[in-house]
């Protein structure tokens, strides 16, 4: 983020190429502090790019975006209290709900991203979240029918892998 404003801040939470099945669900646990923290969940597909909205501007996708211009499949309505909630999200249905059934068809996930999303002319990574601002997450891991489960691990500056 930029140090003076703040700026967007992100995390990658999934790079990979796995069929919708197998990240039916995705779990986390999530803390905001203030409903100034603008951020949404994010998807790569081989569809194109999708996303959930969760604290990022209402309309944030305007006359002017990149061509991916990312389609909207849900909202979440996060509690901002300064406690920690757990969410679980079906991504599975949330997707098949929302394609057509031959889009859905075949639906790789490749990219997940939690990401403020506010995409125009003039942007040059210096809006979105004001300097001091932030929200935590944890315990973030995808989950299917099958009981297979993907964690997340973290990697430091340093590039040492962390799992928990």
């Amino acid at each position: 983020t930029n140090r003076i404003s703040g700026g967007k801040f992100s995390l990658k939470i999934f790079d990979g190429d796995s069929a919708i099945h197998e990240l039916e669900r995705l779990h986390f646990y999530y803390l905001l502090e203030t409903e100034r923290v603008k951020t949404d969940i994010f998807f790569l597909t081989n569809r194109g790019w999708y996303y959930v909205h969760f604290t990022g501007d209402t309309v944030p996708f305007r006359p002017g975006n990149p061509p991916f211009y990312p389609r909207k499949v849900g909202e979440f309505e996060p509690l901002v209290d300064g406690e920690w909630h757990s969410v679980t999200l079906d991504l599975f249905n949330i997707f098949a709900n929302f394609m057509a059934k031959e889009e859905f068809e075949g639906l790789r996930i490749k990219k997940v991203f939690w990401a403020y999303g506010s995409y125009g002319y003039t942007d040059a990574g210096l809006t979105g979240n004001f300097k001091g601002d932030h929200y935590y997450l944890d315990d973030i891991f995808f989950s299917s029918a099958q009981g297979d489960a993907f964690k997340v691990a973290w990697k430091d500056s340093q590039g040492t892998l962390e799992e928990e």
